[in-house]
């Protein structure tokens, strides 16, 4: 079970596998509405804390991770810092 957002597990574990993604034509395949009761607003495992996990597990925790160990430097003031921090 994940505790993030699904799509953002599924785009990060596509490009792990050294999958890419391009346009196809010039043409959109579909549309993209958002409204204020869908998930991506009310959902916990939406929540921008929810998503700093998700970053800091494929950008660090990971074993096979590239970034794992490596120094990381974030760029960020205040209550943003203090989140990515927390991740």
């Amino acid at each position: 079970f994940v505790e993030w957002p699904i799509d953002s597990d599924f785009w990060f574990r596509w490009f792990e596998q050294g999958l890419v993604l391009g346009k196809i034509g010039a043409k959109p395949l579909y549309f993209w509405r958002q409204h204020a009761g869908q998930h991506t607003r009310v959902q916990g495992r939406c929540s921008l804390d929810a998503l700093r996990a998700c970053k800091a597990h494929f950008l660090c925790a990971r074993r096979d991770s590239p970034a794992r160990g490596a120094h990381i430097e974030l760029f960020s003031i205040g209550k943003t810092l203090e989140q990515w921090q927390a991740a």
